[in-house]
């Protein structure tokens, strides 16, 4: 919340305006001139209710991902959000698909994001600039912040702050009617919301002690945003008949209906 002793609304308007000429407006004519900008817009449309009427199992990245039967997800479209990649070698898996818009953590992960060919990823468009790679795995989104839930993102992708609310909308554009979700144990630390801290232990919040690294500084989310943002997204795909289950092991994430994966992938 914030306090204010007045608010002038003439201010306000003004400054909304400047700001939207400024930055918003600007960013994006930016990038619309951009050749990219072209040529992902394409390959994003072309996902359009591609897997209509399908499942998908979209990985988080908490602890309990480690649990997942990934044998059993080998059939299955799944998508892997920002340095998922981290459990690939240990579990002989790759997802589908990646989706990345921590700005961040695409910047830790350069490596990664610059040298893997056959995996397709979805990343935000002002990654475009550190990575300057082009193909046909990869796709880069316009985002930006909005209070709303997207179906058709194609344009542009509202982005809350959370890459699992850009997945989400993603997912919903290609067409899937019943997502699952694992490892997502939702059991953040008591922090400043979006505060940046530098790491003084290895982490324990995700599948991974490098997810954040030691001594690297990363952004924690906000635990009551998360489940407003929850809360948004399950509404969202409900309005339209479609269904989400947590089938997370564990974890604090009560907003969905809890589900087993098997029973979920087996249609049971």
């Amino acid at each position: 919340m914030i306090i204010k002793e007045n608010f002038n609304p003439y201010k306000k308007s003004f400054g909304d305006i400047y700001r939207a000429l400024t930055t918003g407006i600007g960013r994006r004519l930016i990038w619309d001139l951009n050749p990219e900008s072209i040529s992902s817009s394409k390959k994003f449309k072309k996902l359009k209710n591609k897997y209509a009427g399908e499942k998908a199992v979209i990985l988080f990245n908490g602890p309990s991902l480690l649990k997942a039967d990934f044998e059993s997800l080998k059939n299955t479209y799944t998508f892997g959000l920002n340095k998922v990649n981290l459990i690939f070698e240990e579990k002989n898996f790759i997802p589908n698909i990646l989706v990345a818009f921590d700005s961040l953590l695409n910047e830790q992960n350069t490596s990664f994001l610059s040298n893997s060919p056959h995996l397709l990823k979805i990343l935000a468009y002002d990654s475009y600039k550190d990575l300057k790679k082009r193909g046909e795995d990869y796709i880069y989104l316009y985002h930006q912040e909005d209070p709303s839930f997207c179906y058709d993102p194609s344009s542009c992708v509202v982005n809350r702050g959370s890459t699992p609310y850009i997945t989400f909308q993603i997912a919903y554009y290609m067409g899937f009617e019943q997502i699952a979700i694992v490892g997502a144990d939702h059991n953040f630390p008591n922090l400043p919301p979006m505060a940046k801290i530098k790491n003084l232990d290895e982490d324990k919040y995700h599948f991974h002690k490098d997810y954040h690294k030691k001594g690297d500084v990363n952004q924690y989310p906000d635990r009551l945003k998360l489940d407003i943002l929850f809360r948004d997204i399950k509404l969202a795909y409900e309005m339209k008949g479609r269904k989400i289950y947590n089938a997370t092991e564990g974890g604090n994430l009560e907003i969905f209906e809890r589900k087993n994966l098997h029973d979920f992938i087996n249609g049971i």
